[in-house]
């Protein structure tokens, strides 16, 4: 009887040690990673956040907050989750995203439990604060000495003006010249309205960067130094421009990408993709 007793308890150890190795076999799962480093891409009446992060095996959640009355900036309330690492906003409990108006966004990692919900990391990302952006694409200009074509561009407008001074001096941010200082023949040049060679006071001034050969949203903030108000005109570059609205007098950012370039002097005309940020001094566009 005792030799069996000692049978069961040996037999039982066996087990446990056993059950004990498989238990330590087993995968760990992975924890998942917090969000962070939220960035942003704007366009009209949207923005699309994207950040780091990973929701693992533990099932994580992403909840994206936002605000639209920044005088109260307690009010941001969640507006949506996903598992994903990116997001496209549209309008906020139901209304629209305006491009008048600043946004705030932040980004907090949970995990779900059947009675509590878990935040995880500091508390959630850095806050972003942006407006989206009006835009356009295969926008078209002619060169200053093209005879009855519009020459100049209006963000405010979107569209492209005829460089009448009487009509549209107030409505033109940059146009299209040369490198010579009467737009004779030459290089091509985005030109801030100042330059033009006339007895009229075209007094709004505009600078001009360029960017080099990118997508016209690889940058999310204005790049530019206030140095220039001329760049040449180089296929596939981006060009940052701040200038002064007439609108509101306030300072103003847009973005263009030269698509393609056509014809001959005097007839020259560019195609032209741009983003502009219709809420005053805001560099994010």
């Amino acid at each position: 009887m005792k030799k069996f007793s000692w049978l069961l308890i040996l037999l039982f150890s066996i087990g446990l040690i056993a059950s004990c190795g498989d238990d330590d076999d087993d995968p760990v799962l992975p924890p998942g990673d917090v969000a962070t480093t939220l960035t942003y891409v704007l366009d009209d009446e949207k923005v699309t956040l994207s950040w780091d992060g990973d929701v693992g095996d533990v099932y994580y959640t992403f909840y994206i907050f936002a605000a639209s009355n920044l005088d109260d900036i307690a009010s941001i309330t969640k507006i949506a989750e996903t598992t994903q690492n990116t997001y496209e906003i549209t309008s906020i409990n139901g209304v629209p995203l305006d491009n008048d108006n600043l946004y705030t966004f932040h980004v907090r990692t949970v995990r779900e439990y059947e009675d509590n919900t878990e935040f995880y990391g500091d508390n959630h990302t850095d806050d972003v604060t942006v407006s989206p952006r009006p835009e356009g694409t295969d926008s078209i200009i002619w060169e200053f000495s093209s005879s009855d074509n519009p020459s100049g561009f209006g963000f405010n407008f979107g569209q492209a003006f005829s460089m009448t001074f009487a009509d549209n001096h107030d409505k033109i941010d940059v146009y299209i010249g040369t490198d010579q200082d009467n737009d004779g023949d030459g290089t091509l040049q985005i030109k801030s309205p100042t330059l033009v060679e006339s007895p009229n006071d075209w007094s709004k001034e505009a600078y001009i960067e360029d960017n080099g050969d990118f997508d016209l949203d690889d940058f999310g903030t204005a790049l530019v130094s206030m140095t220039a108000q001329r760049q040449d005109i180089v296929l596939n570059h981006v060009y940052h421009i701040r200038f002064t609205d007439g609108a509101d007098n306030q300072i103003h950012y847009a973005k263009m990408k030269v698509i393609s370039i056509e014809d001959n002097f005097p007839n020259r005309t560019i195609t032209f993709d741009w983003a502009y940020q219709n809420y005053p001094n805001l560099p994010q566009f």
